[in-house]
Order: C-alpha cells, then sequence, then structure tokens
C-alpha cells in the first residue's frame, strides 16, 4: 500500500493545520529572509535532528497483515509477555495507509522504549513527535508518548484520541531547565495505557522523530535591528499574500 503523504504544517494540540497555498509557494524566499531578521533581532536557534534507531519500524520486512513480537533497535514486551511488536496493517485497519513506509509499532499495556546515543544538553529545546494510530476493529486504549534523561522523566504527552483507522500526531516540546540531568542519555518511551491484566487492545505508534534546537543567549541588539525586524515581517506577510491570490 503507498505510503500517506506528509504535508508539513504547524500542531495545534496534537492536530497538524497545513499552511496556505500563497505560504507554501512562498516558503523557499520566506525562510531565509525570516532567519535573517531573526538574527539581527539577536535571537538565534537552529535544529538538530537527533538519530533514532529504527524511528518508523521499517528495518523488519513483513507482508500485509504479517507481525512479529520484536521491535529492532527498540526494547519493549518479553518472550514470557509479548505484548509489543512490529506490524504491516493492511488497507482494513487503516484504509488511508500508515504516517511512514508499510509497518507499525503495537503495544499492549506495555513499554516501547529506545536510550539515545545523543545526551541532555543545557539550553536546548526539544521536540518529540510520534504518530499514534488507533487500528479501525477495536476499541482505543490511550497512550503516552514520554522523553527522559537518565531515567529521569521530562516530558509526557497523552491527550490524542484518533478515529478509528487513522493516526494523529502526537507533539511533545521540552526546554532544558536548571537542574536537569544535564549530559545524561536522552530515552523516548511509547506507552499502551491500557490496563496490563486485560491485554485485548493495542496502541499503534509510527515515524518517531525527535529534533533539539540549540538556543544561544541573545546578545543585546542594536536599536536599528528592532527597526528592520517590523517592517520585514510586514513584507513577508504581503509577500504571502501575493502569491496566494495571483498564484
Amino acid at each position: 500500500m503507498p505510503a500517506m503523504k506528509r504535508e508539513h504544517g504547524c500542531d495545534l494540540g496534537g492536530r497538524t493545520m497545513k499552511p496556505s497555498y500563497g505560504l507554501r509557494k512562498a516558503r523557499p524566499l520566506i525562510l531565509p529572509v525570516l532567519v535573517a531578521l531573526l538574527s539581527m533581532s539577536g535571537v538565534q536557534a537552529w535544529a538538530v535532528p537527533i538519530a533514532i534507531v529504527n524511528p518508523g519500524f521499517e528495518q523488519d520486512s513483513l507482508s500485509p497483515g504479517v507481525y512479529i513480537f520484536s521491535i529492532t533497535g527498540w526494547a519493549g514486551g518479553s518472550a514470557v509477555a509479548p505484548q509489543a511488536g512490529t506490524w504491516a496493517p493492511g488497507a482494513f485497519y487503516y484504509p488511508s495507509g500508515v504516517p511512514e513506509g508499510k509497518n507499525v509499532a503495537f503495544n499492549k499495556g506495555t513499554t516501547i522504549s529506545q536510550v539515545l546515543g545523543a545526551t541532555l544538553q543545557a539550553d536546548t529545546l526539544y521536540i518529540l513527535s510520534v504518530d499514534v494510530g488507533h487500528r479501525a476493529d477495536e476499541p482505543f486504549p490511550g497512550y503516552a508518548v514520554e522523553l527522559l534523561a537518565g531515567g529521569i522523566l521530562l516530558a509526557s504527552e497523552s491527550s490524542l484520541v484518533p478515529d478509528p483507522g487513522e493516526f494523529l500526531t502526537s507533539t511533545l516540546t521540552y526546554q532544558e531547565t536548571a537542574g536537569d540531568p544535564v549530559g545524561q542519555p536522552l530515552e523516548i518511551r511509547l506507552v499502551s495505557t491500557e490496563s496490563p491484566g486485560d491485554l485485548k487492545f493495542q496502541t499503534n505508534f509510527d515515524d518517531v522523530r525527535l529534533d533539539a534546537f540549540a538556543q544561544d543567549p541573545p546578545s543585546v541588539p542594536e536599536p536599528g535591528s528592532f527597526l528592520l525586524l517590523g517592517p520585514g515581517l510586514a513584507g513577508l506577510g504581503g509577500l504571502a499574500w501575493r502569491r496566494a491570490h495571483h498564484g
């Protein structure tokens, strides 16, 4: 089954809002100009994708409908109580396809986790995004997406309820603060919140992404920088409007 095409957009409470047609057409010009304007104002930040092993659960090649009780690169379940694994759902379970590739992770009342090679850094903003799925033939048992460092929970997100046969994107944002375990390994946990005694229904996960935004303390900007920033942003808005209305 072909993968579902992902549109870029901004997240609002876990859901994605697509930018307007005009803004998308102007984006190649807008982004460099906006970065330059922010630099002049003394604000500096840049994103670094953090490596995750098997982030889309595609390292095991499975035929549609086939599942295995293991997830390459991730810990979860056990040989005694195999409650998590890798699954290639067919169109019956997700009519629009899955977000990335053809496989997903399934989880029944347990925790899937991965300790990353990266460590928690000072003055850094982290954004963790995970697609959470509700298979069409079962009730949705709930979930939690967690970010940890050195085994200490930094942040968690669990607010979404996808419609049957659909995925929604869980987005967790965390800013490093004083007292955090800086230098300790980062960890991602994907939790199914179904009661371990039930184990009837599963949560599906796909396309795990983690970005780190290193932030330099802003220098004191010259007064003229603010004078340039306002008209510059207004000009970008006018450019997007013209692109939207005149093609």
